[in-house]
């Protein structure tokens, strides 16, 4: 007995002597962003967690993903060479110390690089993609705090330092303006416009006439941005452009996506047209697109038919309209081969639409990739993790000759 005993124990000495020892934290170099590489974001929503998960659009392929903790924001440095993630975390998963900060990725292998304090904290409800921004100068990162009192935080990129906190009661989300400013939507219709110095100190402040009425048709606050200027899109289908390239914002005249005359259509016309005769309204979470090289504006749409017009501006979209921002004008639809919840196109010219939504026969929720120009589906992914929530692509400066 005592011999066997011997016997295993040098069988199973002799097989760790052969196990190389285990590197942990370690990340593969990974080569330079391509145009069809895109970030979304996978939200638990059990736990309110979250983590960005970077995939190659030709080929369905996982890159790299960055944990990121509760009701993350991220952002991406104009050259590809870092990405920003500002996380809240806590010392027990949901519980005890509680830390706000920004982790600075490096684009070559998706390590963390740089942690950067939040003092202040931070808050911010769901995913909207207007929750952070990088400033015209990008050495400049703004945060939205909701706690729930609203107020922006600016962070020093270069210095890697929070620099200050400035209350904006009534006023949320986020929107570059400018070579150092940031607009934010207020709850009457306007917009406050904050205006930082090159040190990142604040030089003024200002807040507009409302653009738009909120009570009478509301705007979806995930905008699309499409060169230096922001399209939002209201619930019952017009576009108010606002041109951002200023210190201040100029507001140009809304157009609509739909024709507002369009009479709901009865049981037989709705039935003989798969619910598709219309009318036809905008709705999702990341509900609009816009290519800047094309200036093409890309909106999930829906028939009333399908929601009851219920909930229209957060009903999933069965087709994506795209429109010329130019003249004002609907180009071409894209048929989904499910539903839509939210989209994004890549910034090449020959640019992919990203779709996360749900397949109608099976429900099966799911990632799908078309020709944005063709509208052709082209590939499809499943095992994506819990709910996409939005995406991120590369901004096109990256691919502008740009260098690192």
């Amino acid at each position: 007995m005592r011999v066997a005993a011997t016997l295993l124990c040098l069988v199973a000495s002799a097989a760790q002597a052969e196990l190389a020892p285990e590197t942990l934290g370690r990340s593969e170099r990974v080569a330079r962003p391509e145009p069809h590489w895109t970030f979304y974001l996978d939200f638990q929503l059990a736990n309110f967690q979250g983590r960005y998960v970077l995939i190659d659009g030709d080929d369905v392929e996982y890159l790299a993903h960055l944990s990121a903790g509760q009701f993350p924001s991220l952002a991406i440095a104009p050259d590809a060479s870092e990405v920003y993630v500002a996380e809240t975390t806590y010392a027990y998963g949901s519980r005890g110390e509680r830390h706000d900060f920004v982790t600075v990725y490096d684009t070559t292998d998706y390590a963390a690089q740089d942690h950067i304090t939040l003092p202040t904290g931070r808050r911010a409800l769901m995913a909207s993609r207007q929750r952070m921004t990088l400033l015209g100068d990008p050495r400049f990162l703004a945060i939205y705090n909701y706690r729930p009192a609203t107020s922006v935080s600016l962070v020093d990129l270069k210095s890697r330092v929070h620099l200050s906190e400035t209350p904006v009661p009534g006023c949320h989300l986020l929107y570059a303006t400018g070579p150092r400013g940031v607009s934010m939507l207020c709850g009457d219709g306007s917009m406050l416009t904050l205006r930082f110095d090159e040190h990142g100190v604040l030089a003024g402040q200002e807040r507009g006439e409302p653009f738009f009425d909120p009570d009478a048709d509301p705007i979806k606050t995930n905008a699309a941005r499409i060169g230096q200027s922001w399209y939002f899109v209201s619930y019952a289908g017009d576009v108010y452009p606002v041109d951002a390239a200023g210190e201040r914002p100029v507001f140009g005249e809304p157009w609509a996506l739909v024709d507002h005359d369009v009479e709901e259509a009865g049981w037989i016309r709705a039935l003989l047209s798969g619910g598709k005769a219309g009318p036809w309204k905008p709705g999702g979470m990341q509900l609009a697109a816009g290519h800047t090289g094309r200036k093409e504006l890309y909106v999930l749409m829906h028939p009333t038919f399908w929601s009851g017009g219920l909930g229209d501006h957060d009903f999933p979209g069965a087709e994506v309209w795209v429109f010329d921002v130019a003249r004002r004008e609907r180009l071409r639809v894209i048929e989904l081969r499910g539903v839509g919840t939210s989209l994004n196109v890549s910034p090449d010219a020959e640019p992919l639409l990203f779709v996360a939504g749900v397949e109608l026969d099976t429900e099966e929720q799911g990632l799908e990739i078309y020709d944005a120009q063709s509208g052709e589906f082209l590939r499809e992914m499943h095992e994506y993790g819990d709910a996409i929530l939005g995406f991120r692509p590369f901004p096109a400066a990256a691919f502008a000759g740009e260098q690192r």
